[in-house]
């Protein structure tokens, strides 16, 4: 009898050991930032993000699995139209509530869809449309809380509109609900805390 009640035991356990990707979460933001109403500047501002949580039971762990190839995630700009004088570089500087954040710039320069930098010259990246944003360490967490935004690229200087800044802030808010309802929020003492902390 024992032996049955442990195998009847086991077979209801084992269904809580395997390991099983949670559904995927996408969260999507588009905006476009004109300098200055007149300006010929415009360029579209994409943030994806992808989230599917594998669970390993075994293991008492949970972690982000790698999103899909075909899923093209993080932080992207689109140069929209522009003037002969905008000369942009592979750094951005973006100005949050008086703290500076720096980001490197990728321009997307190779048929295969990636980036080449030579370092050991300048290099002309003024017809470059798409680019890649390596955004700083604490871009996160301060667009989570952002008032006022002023963007530095390049000879470009661009204030967000009171509006666009309210969005982008809420869009970054869900993310961290997102990533909280999910469990992957660092609650740990050790951990840096801010508003977005995975």
């Amino acid at each position: 009898m024992a032996l049955i009640s442990v195998f009847v035991v086991a077979s209801a356990a084992v269904p809580y050991t395997e390991t099983k990707d949670r559904p995927a979460k996408e969260l999507n933001y588009s905006t476009e930032i004109v300098a200055g109403e007149s300006s010929e500047f415009a360029m579209r501002l994409e943030l994806g993000f992808f989230l599917q949580i594998t669970d390993d039971p075994i293991r008492f762990r949970a972690f982000m699995s790698p999103p899909p190839v075909n899923r093209k995630g993080g932080y992207r700009v689109t140069i929209l139209r522009k003037d002969y004088t905008f000369s942009p570089d592979i750094h951005m500087t973006m100005n949050i509530d008086g703290q500076e954040i720096e980001s490197s710039m990728w321009p997307i320069n190779r048929a295969d869809g990636s980036s080449y930098i030579d370092f050991s010259r300048k290099q002309d990246y003024r017809e470059i449309v798409n680019w890649n944003v390596g955004p700083g360490s604490d871009l996160g967490a301060s667009l989570a809380n952002a008032h006022h935004i002023t963007m530095t690229w390049g000879n470009l200087k661009v204030a967000l509109p009171d509006e666009q800044v309210r969005s982008l802030r809420t869009f970054v808010r869900n993310w961290g609900r997102m990533l909280h309802d999910e469990d992957m929020l660092c609650t740990n003492p050790m951990c840096t805390q801010g508003a977005l902390n995975p």
